[in-house]
């Protein structure tokens, strides 16, 4: 499952998170770990944005009903993407965007430094941030 946020229990802040769209798909490496970083987290946070593209592959497959169930018994809470976030993600994708870095990506981790939240992300090869605190989700740490 895509799970889009989670606490960051050491700050007292939540994170944002951005992994792979896993929904449904249990066999993939992130799954678990996205799963097992988020289930008991006490303030989830996603955006609106982020929501829709962890619900591509559901509604591909035909479960998009139980993948946003899924979603909104974790207790998520969604946030719009506000025109600073969007301000923000220009900023960061015009100083860092490459095709590792697209926009909504850049999105995220423009949320997550307007929130002062750590942003989680399973995607290795995003680039250096300064101004960001980013943990990158291994499947081997975080394994059942």
């Amino acid at each position: 499952m895509t799970l889009p946020a989670v606490p960051f229990e050491p700050s007292g802040g939540y994170a944002h998170i951005r992994t792979h769209s896993t929904y449904a798909q249990s066999d993939d490496p992130f799954h678990r770990a996205a799963l097992r970083r988020c289930v008991g987290s006490s303030e989830l946070q996603i955006l609106n944005l982020t929501r829709a593209e962890a619900l591509i592959h559901p509604t591909r497959a035909g479960v998009s009903e139980q993948a946003a169930a899924a979603l909104d018994a974790l207790g998520l809470t969604t946030h719009p993407v506000s025109d600073d976030i969007a301000d923000r993600a220009r900023l960061l994708r015009a100083a860092h965007g490459n095709r590792n870095f697209p926009l909504i990506d850049a999105i995220v981790v423009a949320f997550g430094l307007l929130n002062e939240a750590t942003i989680i992300t399973t995607d290795a090869q995003w680039p250096i941030i300064p101004a960001a605190e980013i943990e990158v989700l291994s499947p081997t740490e975080w394994d059942l």
